[in-house]
């Protein structure tokens, strides 16, 4: 199939008419019906059945048209960097991460990443993991940034994955803000601490450790994300074990204790398989091991 075929044959899908898709195009309505017998000639099938006066799919069309979809969202892409290319921009990086990564880690290396190429448009999207992962399987997003085990990253299917950088947990209370001294889990009171709800990484790798010390797990005070219960605490509500980039974005009001011993855990960039990095994404991949670098105290 030509390009032209290929474009009718999605515009006739989406509109559901000859005429509908002809407004669409710009184009008159016998072209439209020509293009598309020219396509069904070449293919040796028919696109669509013509029932009661509609155009409906037949079983060839179906299968065909995820890969007319695919066709369209790289023309799209591409329009957007020529567009972009036509203002003056190199191309774009799009990048998408946890929450808590959205906090402080991966806003601090777009600043720098910005200064060094003002030319490169950059996206940012804070997910949850899953949504994140599978942003990035349907080519929404090029890199992602999530936590997962201190060593070796997780494989997913159709995704390829990186160790960018490791961080570890602290344990935030109210008080003056700033890093304050250690403090082990048996010294901690659980009756005033934050927990997260649902299952996430970090979440998971606490309660393992807290299970293998016979330490308790409960809490009267559950919330979704790192931020809220940072922001409970600044406010003079509990305390919570939180990473430590989430600990460092509002270090006013609280106070950041490093646990004893280290809980670890790793951060992990995955974007789609065989895929190569360009130039400036791998200069982002760079700048955020930087600002995990300087975000260390201890």
């Amino acid at each position: 199939m030509r390009l032209r075929q290929i474009e009718v044959f999605f515009a006739i899908w989406r509109s559901g008419s000859v005429t509908a898709a002809a407004e669409e195009l710009a184009i008159s309505q016998s072209s439209v019906s020509k293009t598309l017998k020219h396509a069904e000639q070449s293919l040796g099938f028919e696109l669509f059945h013509r029932v009661r006066g509609k155009l409906v799919l037949s079983e060839e069309g179906e299968i065909l048209l995820n890969d007319a979809a695919r066709i369209f969202e790289s023309l799209d892409q591409m329009r957007g960097r020529a567009a972009g290319l036509r203002n003056g921009l190199a191309r774009s990086v799009r990048v998408v991460c946890l929450p808590s990564l959205g906090q402080w880690l991966i806003p601090q290396s777009v600043v720098k990443f910005h200064a060094e190429f003002p030319k490169v448009a950059m996206e940012i999207t804070t997910k949850h993991e899953g949504e994140m992962l599978e942003g990035v399987r349907a080519r929404e997003y090029d890199l992602a940034f999530a936590f997962g085990p201190a060593d070796d990253p997780p494989h997913f299917s159709g995704l390829t994955s990186e160790k960018v950088t490791e961080g570890q947990l602290v344990y935030i209370e109210s008080g003056r803000g700033g890093w304050a001294a250690p403090v082990t889990l048996a010294e901690i009171n659980y009756a005033t601490l934050i927990n997260l709800s649902g299952r996430h990484f970090l979440g998971n790798a606490l309660r393992e450790e807290l299970a293998e010390r016979g330490l308790p797990e409960r809490s009267n005070i559950l919330v979704q994300t790192y931020s809220v219960a940072r922001e409970l605490i600044a406010n003079g509500l509990g305390s919570c074990i939180v990473d430590e980039f989430t600990a460092i974005t509002r270090p006013i009001n609280v106070r950041i204790r490093p646990l004893r011993p280290k809980i670890r855990f790793g951060i992990h960039l995955y974007h789609r398989e065989g895929v190569v990095l360009s130039r400036h994404e791998r200069a982002f991949l760079e700048m955020v091991r930087e600002a995990a670098a300087t975000a260390r105290r201890h």
